[in-house]
């Protein structure tokens, strides 16, 4: 290299640090590419490695790239409302938090945050890009001493998607939460065409509310080594690809008794056309299911597993009452009829509004609406949705 090539990369990092950043006083991360990336002229940065930058502006587009793109412990990343980042596939990349580092990443109802793939819209499909993993120090199997209410940040108003990788890359999925702890909050998430699971809980006792998880080809909602969070206000939805199960419960594959036991709440819950059960608890997962609508899954709408069910201690731990299922084969399965408390438990059509359409409310004849139906100190109706709908204006629907 002579010496007028080393010299010019140096000017141009030393003029974007100047006039690249406006008046960020930040660190700069990355380089402007030549042009916009054809969304209201915005200028795009890209981000790889360890992040420098700490805020993310709705004033440009961002770029992730090269596999990882790491927030470090002791950093906080904060995305604007509005802010639209997007993943490369070659290789593919995800956003990591590390234990002890924090995402803030609050949007509002008219300016989510977009997280998608890089490719053109039209072109796009689940798997073009890795997803986000959280990593906290919440208690689990792999963190019998963590801290139970520890927080990792925030997300609100944020979606995801086109992420996943079924093989290889660490089994990523739209996102990851690994032993995040409760002082973590997860409100009003979408997960949109994810290659796997559309969200995968190792552990932890994050909460999650008002989540729609719609296209993913393996699980909506997946958890596992001693997961003890509440889900409440979920939509889980099949759309045109293969799926696997709404709800997948696991406590441990290896060690199934282990404690702490996988025991979460899920509350207010409606699950549609699932390709296999509804929701599955299996290898010693324990679990709340209630006010819950499970319909038109091609096998059982809710199955209880051996590998659950012969741990009595597993069993003491499940309590599945105020639901209705329809439509569904069977709709629960034996070890799940004799848990279920069979007087509040419906099998009956809820009579949703438009489901093709993405309309959740039930009609005003629904069992959903019944008040004898609801556990009211919980909600004082049955299925996601009741009669206002909270999904209005930042969630995607099916193309």
């Amino acid at each position: 290299m002579n010496s007028l090539e080393c010299i010019t990369p140096c000017i141009l990092v030393f003029l974007f640090a100047l006039i690249g950043c406006g008046g960020d006083a930040q660190p700069p991360l990355g380089y402007m590419e030549n042009g916009t990336h054809g969304v209201e002229g915005k200028p795009v940065i890209e981000l790889s490695g360890v992040l420098e930058r700490t805020t993310l502006q709705s004033t440009n587009i961002y770029m992730l790239s090269g596999g990882a793109v790491t927030v470090p412990s002791g950093t906080v990343l904060t995305i604007e409302p509005g802010t639209l980042i997007k993943g490369s596939s070659a290789p593919r990349s995800r956003l990591e938090v590390e234990i002890g580092a924090k995402i803030i990443a609050i949007g509002t109802r008219e300016a989510p945050i977009v997280f998608t793939s890089d490719k053109p819209e039209g072109n796009r499909s689940a798997g073009d890009w890795g997803g986000i993993v959280i990593n906290g120090n919440g208690i689990g199997h792999y963190k019998q001493k963590g801290n139970a209410s520890d927080s990792s940040g925030a997300l609100r108003f944020v979606r995801i998607e086109y992420a996943g990788s079924a093989f290889g890359d660490g089994h990523l999925n739209g996102i990851s939460l690994n032993h995040v702890g409760a002082g973590t909050v997860v409100e009003y998430l979408q997960v949109f065409e994810a290659l796997d699971d559309a969200i995968e809980l190792y552990g932890g006792n994050v909460n999650l509310k008002h989540i729609v998880v719609s296209g993913f080809r393996d699980d909506g909602i997946d958890w596992t080594q001693g997961y003890l969070g509440t889900i409440q206000y979920l939509i889980c939805h099949k759309t045109d690809g293969p799926c696997d199960r709404g709800i997948e419960g696991d406590n441990n594959p290896d060690a199934p008794n282990q404690q702490p036991r996988s025991k979460p709440k899920i509350y207010n819950a409606t699950i549609v056309g699932i390709d296999n059960e509804g929701i599955l608890l299996r290898n010693g997962s324990a679990g709340t299911i209630t006010n819950c609508i499970t319909m038109n899954c091609g096998g059982a709408g809710l199955m209880v597993d051996s590998t659950s069910v012969m741990y009595p201690s597993a069993v003491d731990g499940m309590r599945f009452t105020h639901n209705i299922f329809s439509n569904n084969n069977p709709d629960l399965d034996d070890p799940a009829k004799r848990i279920a408390e069979s007087e509040t438990t419906l099998i009956a059509q809820p009579q949703l509004q438009d489901i093709p359409n993405w309309d959740w409310r039930p009609q005003p004849t629904s069992p959903a609406l019944q008040p004898a139906n609801a556990n009211i100190p919980v909600a004082p109706f049955l299925g996601a949705i009741g009669t206002e709908d909270w999904t209005t204006g930042w969630v995607r629907r099916p193309d």
